[in-house]
């Protein structure tokens, strides 16, 4: 498996996993048997997360000191959904939790740090559409919650890359 993504911590900072079903893990990363070198295997969710499910994937990783972040995550999923809570939502005594509630056959595509309020919202979808769209349309919802529609789908179609951008430069 390639990485994609590299955070760098430290063992005494919590790390958040949020997950394609939707799920945040509090990640336990100073245990001795996490020990390891490059060339080692690695350790899966399930290893770092007991409660997370076999075929669960990470699709974005937050560190948090003592205090939890200021301002708001952005959930995007594969069905268009996008979901803006606040930070303060995801302050839980419990290792493991649902983090957004989706749909039927619906997943997490990516969960971004919301960016300056002038930035905008780019989906792209399998079948080539694009929307490039003010985020002042999406409200700040609970935990719970699915969040609002972001792009209205054709039959068999899937959101396959949704970000915020800031107006400069292209998208190829």
């Amino acid at each position: 498996a390639l990485a994609l993504k590299l955070l760098e911590t430290a063992t005494d900072k919590r790390i958040f996993a949020f997950t394609d079903a939707g799920n945040r893990h509090k990640l336990d990363i100073s245990e001795d048997k996490l020990q390891c070198k490059l060339t080692d295997e690695g350790a899966s969710l399930r290893d770092l997360a007991k409660d997370a499910d076999v075929d669960e994937k990470v699709v974005a990783l937050f560190e948090t000191g003592e205090r939890m972040p200021y301002g708001n995550l952005l959930f995007f999923t594969k069905k268009g959904m996008i979901k803006k809570t606040d930070w303060a939502e995801y302050e839980q005594k419990k290792d493991s939790f649902q983090a957004v509630k989706l749909g039927d056959g619906d997943e997490v595509l990516a969960v971004e740090n919301e960016t300056d309020e002038e930035d905008t919202v780019i989906m792209v979808t399998r079948q080539g559409i694009c929307l490039n769209a003010t985020k002042e349309d999406i409200p700040a919802q609970g935990r719970i919650a699915t969040g609002v529609r972001g792009i209205q789908l054709h039959e068999g179609d899937e959101v396959a890359f949704a970000s915020q951008i800031n107006g400069e430069g292209e998208v190829i």
